[in-house]
């Protein structure tokens, strides 16, 4: 991670596949971040402000023969989600491709979310809820909010008792008590801001050394 004095300009080359493979500039700065996304030749890149970023969702999709997606989506607080995706056919690149991906997160990270994990893990040390992915975590207590098809309902467990799992690509949070029935998985690629659920609930669960 970089200190505030070493932050620069990171700029990618991105191909997002054999059928569209004119590079496309992405650059992540200080406080923007800009993709030339357009299928239009001149058209200019989208442009995010730092203050414009609300969440990111990102990962590995496996396809048939041996080929793979490299996704990144960031939404804007306006609603807007922006798609950086690129491809591996055969297999071709697969390792550099997850590289280059997991270099594009951590630049996004570094200059645009540890501010928000910052501020969501010093409303905790001061005994203030947070609510992220579908997740609310209080002093004495999670709590998750299980989606239905029509409505939602909340499910608490005592830090006690709460469990957790990482897995590639994504981690589970449970109760230690009924663990087949009160349980709850974030994808890293599906849930918006997943990761930094995950970084909170690792700070939080080594406070309360469980």
């Amino acid at each position: 991670m970089e200190s505030a004095g070493e932050i620069k300009d990171l700029e990618f080359s991105i191909k997002r596949s054999i059928f569209d493979s004119n590079p496309r500039r992405l650059i992540i700065a200080e406080n923007t971040l800009s993709f030339e996304d357009s299928m239009l030749k001149d058209s200019p890149p989208t442009t995010l402000k730092r203050d414009e970023i609300k969440a990111i969702r990102y990962g590995i999709i496996r396809k048939a023969h041996f080929s793979f997606v490299f996704s990144i989506y960031i939404q804007s607080i306006s609603g807007q989600v922006l798609e950086i995706s690129f491809s591996s056919f055969f297999g071709y690149k697969r390792n550099e491709k997850a590289e280059q991906l997991n270099k594009i997160v951590n630049g996004i990270g570094d200059r645009f979310l540890n501010s928000l994990l910052w501020t969501f893990l010093e409303n905790l040390e001061n005994n203030i809820p947070v609510e992220i992915c579908n997740t609310i975590i209080e002093p004495d207590k999670l709590i998750l909010i299980k989606q239905g098809l029509i409505n939602s309902r909340k499910v608490s467990i005592e830090w006690d008792q709460v469990g957790f799992r990482a897995y590639k690509g994504h981690f589970t949070l449970y109760s230690k008590v009924d663990p087949g029935l009160i349980n709850q998985k974030f994808s890293y690629l599906e849930d918006w801001n997943a990761v930094l659920l995950y970084n909170v609930m690792k700070n939080k669960l080594n406070k309360e050394e469980i």
